[in-house]
């Protein structure tokens, strides 16, 4: 079994199969917390499984995973350069380790931030914690026998040259950005070749420009107040406008364009100035993540001598690449 991981601050991402069938692609909202903290009513039905996400243990302990933030007392309250040593990683991890049929992992593959993929000591925890066998709930037991971690956006270049023809993007300087919730990365291949030196994260993704929406909903309507995860909620339901009460309607395209632009004109900036240190010009970019929509109509603009093409399936990009890279590596 093959299993692309893609824990991220908003889902959580995996792609998972073996050798002779299909593989499974599935998206869940990344919320986890331990079970006292989630809602009355989403009590677990003894067989592991919530109305709202799943029951996994952490070091005995029951946790709600893979649930929606709006459904726990504590939201998304893990959203920090920690993140993948908290016992919440450790939840959304168990969670998504619930989902695979089976009780061994031949080779999972991962990918972290790139600031964070060029600390060693920080990989190095990352993987001893992912490694091994693993109690995820009572009676169950997943043996994960290999790890292998990647830069983030990487997963998404493996990904979409895997569906291209032979020989594809060997003259390319190719940039990849990777829009998330908490963070931007974006990696550069030149003919291929990873370039460091130029690859970067930056702790501004999607959820500071909910954040910004949140504050221009506070300014606008005499202080109403709505938590970032309620507004993360809607946008990810797909809505445009909502009715708060009988006086009071958010339009939130509108919202979510005007908080926008707050935000991705500084995002493009750094990402235009950390490519200064190369001489060649980029040719191609390559767009995914789940916070896209809000900068995609700012990277054409900071890019008008490339081609810049949204991945197909973009939530999805980097957990698909992540599993090709599994069996492939094995």
């Amino acid at each position: 079994m093959f299993l692309g991981l893609d824990i991220g601050y908003g889902q959580t991402k995996i792609s998972y199969g073996d050798q002779y069938t299909p593989p499974v692609n599935e998206v869940f909202p990344s919320g986890a917390a331990r079970l006292e903290l989630c809602d009355q009513g989403a009590a677990a039905d003894g067989a592991g499984s919530m109305p709202f996400g799943v029951e996994v243990l952490v070091d005995g302990v029951a946790y709600g995973s893979l649930a929606d933030p709006d459904q726990m007392a504590s939201g998304m309250n893990v959203l920090h350069a920690g993140y993948v040593a908290s016992n919440e990683y450790r939840a959304l991890y168990y969670g998504a380790l619930s989902r695979i049929r089976g009780d061994v992992i031949h080779h999972l593959v991962t990918g972290v931030p790139v600031s964070d993929f060029k600390d060693k000591e920080k990989l190095a925890g990352l993987r001893s914690r992912l490694l091994g066998k693993h109690t995820i709930q009572r009676g169950r037991t997943v043996d994960v026998r290999k790890v292998s971690i990647l830069p983030q956006a990487t997963g998404a270049f493996l990904s979409h040259i895997d569906r291209q023809p032979l020989g594809y993007g060997k003259q390319d300087s190719l940039l990849v950005i990777d829009f998330g919730h908490y963070s931007v990365d974006w990696v550069l291949f030149v003919s291929g070749n990873y370039r460091e030196k130029v690859s970067r994260s930056l702790p501004h993704g999607g959820s500071v420009v909910i954040d910004n929406m949140k504050q221009l909903i506070l300014e606008k309507h005499q202080g109403y107040q709505i938590s970032p995860t309620r507004l993360f909620r809607y946008i990810r339901g797909g809505e445009t406008r909502i009715d708060l009460s009988s006086t009071l309607s958010l339009d939130l395209e509108a919202l979510k364009s005007e908080a926008s632009a707050l935000v991705a004109p500084k995002v493009m900036d750094n990402i235009l100035q950390t490519l200064r240190l190369e001489e060649t010009q980029v040719n191609r970019v390559l767009v995914c993540g789940g916070s896209t929509p809000f900068f995609i109509d700012y990277v054409r603009p900071a890019f008008k001598f490339a081609d810049v093409e949204e991945i197909p399936s973009a939530v999805m990009a980097n957990a698909v690449g992540f599993r090709l890279f599994a069996q492939k590596g094995s």
